[in-house]
């Protein structure tokens, strides 16, 4: 009876620090100054070879296979800074392209071709909010981005008779180069703070508790201290990876033995210790409220030319500004749960203009065409959207969105001899449910499924309205699996 009289005590007492530890709310932790900065290269390589199936678009084409090769080299340098009169963070990434793809026909008389793009493309983003004692704040950003795509097409054989062929096959020579620029400056009131350190430290102290390491439940100013800790330590950086790992267990084994919270450190302790830092702050955990107001002016051209059978020129630009009041809101309900919520309000003047000439002068038959468009609009757009998420363990992460979209365009547009008047309104809905399942430092999947509601169709909409990114359908249903393996 004594036996198990004591084993009662000895759960019961697990079960009360387990219960103490879930309490800590982790809206109380707020990050020491911090300044982090990081550079990454991802490549990656892939081949493609399909033959067309009965009845397929490729075999009624007269397609026998088709081919492809591309790479992907992509480097990313990010930085990140935290104290207590400013929160930023800048993204920069600079990828090339190339892309390789061979047609062979079935037919003598088609041209077995070759297509080859490469494409480079760069962008920045910059978020900085300067802030007073009381959480006021004034907030500069900018985002650039810029690409350019070129496209050759060649004939491998050079006899095709096929006049089809002739046409289309020979459209080469294509140039695309599209550069958007914005910049936002606003001011309001709150703060955001990343909290997934202390999460970390939680899931550390659950599994040394489970199995029995843990001395003593630490008060929550002792949590808070790790926490803060562990944000100093990841703030270092190494060359090496290594000595990266050695350096970080180091620092978390010795502050855990300077509060003298470990009653026994043996391979249990350690290796508890080595898998909850590698993966108990796998997701960003975020808490806080901001509301802000502010300007965005923005300005995005895109030039295109082409040369081959037919010649091309065209130019699309257009200017917006932009004003919006904006609400943000991240709350940890509890170590496993999170709330999200977005809302916005924008109202935007927009002016944009369209130039483009086409000729077909390599032929005996000359046609010259010309087109010229401006548009004056105006648009309203309001946001509303809460996201859901539960994290039951380190390695498995789900979240459901529910995002609900108003928006109008009304204005002008002008064609060469005649205009037009246009008034354009839409209701958006949208739900999305993500599941993220951690297998190891190299495998990780990911399963996306939802749905999108729009009240007018894209094929309503005049050119003008797509082309400032405004294409929906009446009914999109979507299902991504996504397996992702590194090999180093």
């Amino acid at each position: 009876m004594k036996k198990y009289f004591l084993l009662s005590l000895v759960c019961l007492g697990s079960w009360q620090v387990f219960g103490q530890l879930k309490q800590f709310d982790l809206k109380t932790y707020k990050q020491p100054e911090l300044n982090r900065f990081q550079l990454d290269f991802n490549l990656s390589q892939n081949n493609n070879s399909s033959v067309p199936s009965n009845d397929s678009y490729e075999e009624l084409e007269g397609i026998k296979k088709k081919s492809s090769f591309s790479f992907n080299g992509q480097g990313v340098f990010s930085w990140y800074r935290n104290s207590a009169n400013y929160q930023g963070q800048t993204r920069s990434t600079l990828s090339f392209h190339p892309h390789t793809e061979k047609v062979k026909f079935e037919n003598n008389d088609r041209d077995d071709t070759k297509f080859k793009r490469n494409q480079l493309s760069f962008s920045l983003n910059s978020e900085n909010f300067f802030y007073d004692s009381n959480n006021w704040f004034i907030a500069p950003e900018i985002d650039l981005d810029y690409s350019s795509n070129k496209l050759d097409g060649e004939s491998l054989s050079g006899n095709s008779t096929n006049e089809y062929d002739n046409s289309w096959h020979n459209y080469d020579n294509i140039k695309r180069v599209g550069a958007n620029i914005k910049a936002s400056f606003s001011a309001g009131k709150g703060r955001i703070e990343r909290v997934e350190d202390a999460r970390q430290v939680l899931h550390i102290l659950d599994a040394l508790n489970e199995d029995g390491r843990l001395k003593r439940i630490p008060s929550n100013e002792e949590i808070i201290q790790i926490a803060q800790r562990v944000s100093e330590v990841k703030n270092e950086r190494f060359f090496d990876f290594r000595h990266k790992q050695m350096y970080e267990i180091r620092e978390m084994d010795a502050i855990l033995k300077e509060m003298d919270l470990i009653n026994e450190d043996d391979a249990l302790y350690y290796t508890n210790l080595y898998d909850m830092w590698q993966h108990g702050a796998n997701e960003e955990r975020l808490a806080g409220e901001r509301f802000s107001i502010g300007l965005s002016p923005l300005y995005n051209r895109f030039d295109s030319e082409s040369d081959g059978h037919y010649h091309y020129e065209g130019i699309q630009k257009y200017l917006a500004i932009i004003g919006f009041i904006r609400f943000e809101y991240e709350n940890p309900i509890n170590q496993k749960w999170q709330s999200s919520i977005f809302s916005e309000i924008s109202y935007g003047s927009i002016k944009g203009e369209t130039e483009s000439s086409s000729d077909d002068s390599q032929n005996n038959n000359f046609h010259n065409n010309t087109f010229t468009s401006e548009i004056n609009c105006n648009n309203i757009n309001a946001d509303l959207g809460y996201t859901i998420g539960f994290y039951p363990n380190t390695r498995t992460y789900a979240s459901a969105n529910a995002m609900l979209t108003y928006k109008t365009f009304n204005g002008e547009i002008e064609e060469d001899i005649y205009s037009n008047d246009f008034d354009y309104k839409d209701i958006q809905g949208q739900l999305k449910i993500e599941l993220h399942y951690y297998i190891s430092p190299q495998v990780r999947l990911k399963c996306t499924t939802g749905t999108l509601y729009s009240s007018t169709e894209s094929q309503e909409l005049p050119y003008y309205i797509n082309n400032l990114g405004y294409s929906p359908n009446k009914w999109t249903n979507y299902f991504e699996l996504n397996l992702r393996f590194s090999v180093f």
